[in-house]
């Protein structure tokens, strides 16, 4: 509503569409993909989501950078579709990486990281970053702050390609679904 003329069950019922449907399509796009690609080499359940993050950095700056419903809109549903095309490989290698064992503790641990760091730490800074920016930026500090935050993409990319340099000689061809 900050930057849009929409009002608010317009922004909300078209978020949320837009947000949904990309989403569902990312992550089984995103599954599709990874199905193929580790046919050749396991490691691409790693390098996949490393490549999403890294790709869906330019798309979030983008998408906070724009003015305009509809830009808005349509970046936030692309943003969504190569975040969560990420998701699958990710969680394929998690489990992978686990083993039968303890896949449950595997996931357990990834959760609650996600949801420390995503959905309790992340907007708290986001808001205290949209505090600091305002006394400068006014009413664009929220957009400054989401910008800033989204930079977090970068170094997680580069963790999951330093993961899969570092995965074991295992991982080098391709994946078995048999012993899975």
């Amino acid at each position: 509503m900050r930057y849009t003329d929409a009002g608010i069950a317009l922004i909300g019922w078209s978020f949320g569409l837009v947000t949904s449907v990309a989403g569902i399509v990312g992550a089984l796009g995103g599954a599709m993909v990874a199905y193929r690609l580790t046919a050749r080499n396991a490691k691409w359940l790693i390098y996949m989501p490393a490549f999403g993050l890294a790709t869906a950095l330019p798309v979030a700056m983008a998408t906070f950078l724009v003015h305009g419903f509809t830009s808005i809109i349509l970046l936030s549903g692309l943003l969504f579709a190569i975040t969560y095309a990420a998701v699958p490989p990710l969680y394929a290698a998690i489990q992978q990486i686990a083993g039968p064992r303890h896949r449950a503790t595997a996931i357990a641990v990834y959760f609650a990281t996600v949801n420390l760091l995503g959905m309790t730490i992340g907007p708290l800074v986001t808001g205290f970053l949209s505090d600091v920016f305002a006394a400068s930026w006014g009413g664009e500090s929220l957009r400054l702050a989401m910008l800033t935050t989204s930079l977090a993409l970068l170094p997680a990319a580069v963790a999951l390609v330093i993961a899969a340099r570092r995965a074991s000689k295992e991982w080098s061809g391709p994946l078995d679904y048999e012993a899975c």
